[in-house]
């Protein structure tokens, strides 16, 4: 038995993927799949040059506004959104919605090609690589993805090729090229490649101990887990780090702090002594939704499938070839998959875990639960078959339908006007975060003139942290705007590493008039000798409201009291 499971991993290295390998490769399935991923990222940025009501979300403009400052890092995320903003910026000219979200496109279309490049790699089906760009072009999750500049688009792009390097460098394609893939190069780029994917998101740390995960189960692949390229591969990836430690190394490592707090590991969002035991039923709901139900339960029946054949494998060995090979490239899928989704799992006791958390599960994810589709299409089981057609047909459908109006959500609330009762539009529609910025701003400028004319120039103020972004863009002058998260109990920020700021140097502001964006609470009032009464401004569409904010004009700021 150890004989037979010795040779089926030797088949890694000299045997075909499949019989499909000894045919010539159809070409017309990859130039569609070039197309597609092409003219969607011309049609995203025309989209996004075009549109006029998809304002920035309260998260990029705050990354905006970190691109204004630009440093080694920042409180809660590293510095790679920050600087790929200001790139884009400076490289177009625009201090634009369009130029802040370009990255994000590119991101989006990057994913996607290496999503391809994956799964070509391993299955050798172009028709199936095709398919994979087209179902994956229509997922809402990779859709929104592409175009909001948040953290997650960098991260994915990144998380996605360190896969496809990754798999080149663990399954060279022919003798020949085993030399040169498993070159210096080759471990010094999937360096660069984690260590830019942390840059965007702490997360990307996990690929690490993912991939020794698959090295250690691979019994002719242990000497590369221990070897001088993996550890100068680590080596690089410390480097690409170095920004954020010495940040952290001059601010009290309030990073690590902060994740902890996020974690559920210490006070700073008062989590760490809770234990929240339906956290993992919420975690589980929230992901069948996030993939349409349908998609989710497709991951889970072809993660399921993987296992138990990797587990087979691993156990009895195999006697044949093809199949041994493919369990490998799908074992590897999983090392990629799983772990992620359940670190997320365990943490989601401990803390709210956020949809997006768990995002790079899904994506070798996709590669692994589309082989699962093609090869079940043809089941004997008529039942079986027919569910899984049906299943595909709503996925498709829904996805393809919530990607479109993702973009054009305004076309619901004429629908929506006689429930607007029942289910105002902050339910319902995704994309109000998206809408009412510039409202707002047209609202604290008419004060803020109001102010001048009297010979008062005003503070401009958030009570949190993701007002600041939001004003200092779309007001015309693009003001610095502080945050008074402290002295109304919000959370740290990144405001607070930038004085002056209220909080911190009250001295600084003294005796000076505020028009403060966000709910005045009792240590806010405090802070000043008179309030003004507050205003609501709201923004509508068809008599829908779509977002408020509470303004208060607050005189005389005497520091926290």
């Amino acid at each position: 038995m150890s004989s037979l499971r010795t040779q089926s991993f030797l088949f890694v290295r000299t045997v075909p993927i499949s019989p499909a390998k000894t045919t010539a490769t159809p070409r017309l399935p990859l130039v569609l799949a070039g197309a597609i991923i092409l003219f969607s990222l011309l049609g995203r940025i025309w989209f996004l040059t075009q549109q006029t009501w998809l304002q920035l979300a309260p998260d990029e403009a705050h990354y905006w506004d970190w691109s204004r400052h630009l440093d080694w890092s920042y409180y809660s995320k590293g510095p790679l959104v920050a600087w790929l903003i200001r790139a884009s910026c400076w490289l177009t000219g625009q201090e634009a919605e369009w130029a802040i979200r370009l990255p994000a496109a590119l991101c989006g279309a990057f994913t996607l090609t290496g999503l391809a490049v994956l799964t070509q790699r391993i299955y050798q089906r172009p028709w199936w690589t095709l398919a994979l760009v087209c179902v994956a072009s229509l997922l809402p999750l990779l859709v929104v993805g592409s175009l909001l500049m948040t953290i997650d688009a960098p991260y994915v792009c990144c998380w996605t090729w360190a896969m496809v390097v990754a798999h080149g460098l663990m399954f060279p394609t022919s003798a020949s090229a085993q030399s040169t893939a498993r070159s210096w190069l080759g471990w010094l780029l999937l360096g660069v490649i984690i260590g830019l994917g942390i840059l965007a998101k702490y997360t990307m740390a996990l690929f690490i101990p993912s991939m020794a995960l698959f090295l250690f189960t691979v019994p002719q692949l242990h000497s590369l887990a221990i070897g001088k390229k993996f550890m100068a591969m680590l080596g690089v990836v410390s480097l690409c780090c170095l920004p954020i430690l010495v940040w952290n190394a001059q601010h009290d490592w309030a990073t690590f702090h902060h994740v902890g707090g996020q974690a559920g590991l210490n006070e700073e969002f008062g989590q760490a002594s809770r234990w929240y035991w339906l956290g993992p039923l919420e975690f589980i709901g929230g992901q069948l939704a996030l993939m349409l139900g349908v998609g989710f339960v497709f991951w889970i029946l072809a993660t399921c499938q993987a296992l138990r054949q990797t587990w087979a494998v691993i156990r009895f060995g195999s006697t044949s070839p093809t199949q041994s090979t493919t369990e490998l490239h799908e074992r590897f899928l999983l090392c990629y998959s799983v772990p992620m989704f359940l670190v997320f799992l365990g943490f989601s006791i401990k803390t709210k875990v956020q949809l997006n958390w768990p995002i790079a599960a899904y994506l070798p994810g996709l590669v692994l639960t589309l082989a699962w589709l093609m090869r079940q299409w043809q089941t004997p089981r008529r039942w079986q078959r027919w569910s899984l057609r049906i299943g595909l047909a709503w996925l498709l459908l829904l996805g393809g339908g919530l990607s479109v109006l993702l973009h054009r959500t305004e076309w619901l609330y004429p629908v929506m006007q006689s429930w607007q009762d029942r289910w105002p539009a902050r339910r319902w529609d995704p994309s109000f975060r998206l809408r009412g910025a510039s409202t707002l701003a047209d609202a604290v400028a008419t004060l803020r003139q109001q102010l001048r004319a009297q010979g008062i120039e005003p503070v401009l103020a958030g009570t949190t942290w993701n007002v600041p972004g939001l004003l200092g863009f779309y007001l015309f002058d693009h003001p610095n705007v502080v945050c008074m998260g402290a002295l109304g109990g919000d959370r740290p920020s990144q405001y607070d590493y930038w004085p002056p700021q209220p909080n911190h140097q009250p001295d600084a502001f003294h005796g000076r008039t505020f028009i403060i964006v966000g709910y005045p609470t009792p240590s806010l009032l405090r802070a000043f000798e008179r309030m003004e009464d507050s205003k609501v401004i709201r923004h509508e569409i068809d008599g829908q409201l779509v977002n408020s904010w509470v303004v208060t004009v607050a005189h005389g700021f005497r520091g926290p009291r």
